[in-house]
């Protein structure tokens, strides 16, 4: 749904969960359009029809374009987003699989943003609709400049035998790099010629990383401990430095420099509780939500690390809050979206 932003008055409602559908979704916006993962069709088999990716007029709700897989060859097959849309320039990228591959291995679509357009549908074993080889992770992945990265869940082996981080072109066949790594699920961000992520080691262990956005060599690693580890949630970059929410019940927010690869600072559960999901920063503020109460909205000092604002109880979310407009877009009461002032 879409509501207004000053108002909170509801413009218009899309139904991208229908016949109570299950998947993974995601949303993002350019201009005028708004990109969902979204059911298409259904039928009685076992994988019950198309889901894929659907583009709205962002004003009316309007449906302008719709995509998913539909066959292999000439194999007909059922297929489901695994993966949130992401934009860059005049691409939309998303993550797709389908019946002929088992429904858990995947791949990256990328899209003409304006039209649909397919440009390119590669599976993480650089083929195009033939790869039965390996998981791809339902992480969200980054893209910049026309590369993009993604955890490929394993690279060119056994379904979980070893996890990998890779970069290729959108548009591309050949995978430029990856970074290998025991962990799965990661999900990258890219700033300042870097790729950064979580990387857990453990149950109480991650690291937090940078490796080069060009080649995928190693800049920094920093261990910490953590409690459980939660890798979906990318990091968030401002001024120069990185914040990684890391963890669940220990010290679960890390400030990074990422020139030199040193912690800044550190929040370990304070007065806020410990962060339930990941972060944004926007002005000089780090956005989360926390377990403080009943759950709720917290913000920190981006500089220092000190909270400044643990409020509005009413449950907690693993969705990082979002700032837009001068105002703190939110999941709050567990499945409402609320506008706060930041």
């Amino acid at each position: 749904m879409v509501r207004d932003a000053v108002t909170g008055k509801l413009l218009w409602m899309f139904v991208a969960d229908k016949n109570g559908a299950q998947s993974y979704w995601g949303v993002a916006a350019r201009g005028n359009i708004v990109y969902v993962n979204c059911p298409i069709d259904y039928d009685s088999s076992q994988y019950g029809g198309h889901g894929g990716l659907c583009a709205l007029n962002a004003k009316t709700g309007e449906e302008l374009w719709s995509y998913a897989i539909y066959s292999e060859g000439s194999t007909p097959v059922d297929s489901a987003p695994y993966g949130p849309p992401v934009i860059d320039g005049n691409n939309v990228v998303f993550g797709e699989s389908d019946s002929a591959s088992f429904a858990h291995v995947g791949y990256v679509v990328t899209l003409n943003a304006k039209t649909g357009a397919e440009l390119q549908v590669v599976g993480n074993c650089a083929d195009t609709l033939g790869n039965d080889c390996n998981y791809v992770s339902s992480a969200p992945p980054a893209a910049d400049g026309g590369e993009l990265f993604y955890d490929g869940g394993t690279h060119n082996g056994p379904q979980g035998t070893e996890g990998a981080l890779c970069a290729r072109g959108e548009t591309g066949i050949t995978v430029n790099w990856c970074y290998f790594t025991p962990d799965v699920n990661l999900a990258p961000a890219v700033s300042n010629k870097l790729v950064l992520f979580v990387e857990g080691t453990s149950s109480t262990t991650s690291n937090l990383v940078a490796v080069k956005e060009a080649t995928g060599q190693l800049v920094w690693r920093i261990a910490v401990n953590t409690g459980q580890n939660n890798n979906h949630f990318a990091p968030a970059v401002a001024n120069g430095m990185a914040f990684f929410s890391v963890g669940l019940g220990q010290d679960n927010l890390y400030a990074v420099s990422l020139k030199t690869g040193k912690i800044v600072w550190s929040y370990s559960g304070g007065s806020a509780g410990y962060l339930t999901s990941g972060v944004s920063v926007a002005n000089g503020v780090v956005y989360g939500i926390c377990n403080g109460g009943s759950g709720s909205q917290c913000a920190f000092d981006a500089k220092r690390g000190t909270v400044l604002r643990s409020d509005t109880p009413g449950g907690t979310s693993i969705a990082q809050p979002l700032v837009a407009n001068g105002a703190e877009l939110s999941v709050c009461n567990s499945n409402d979206l609320c506008r706060f002032t930041p």
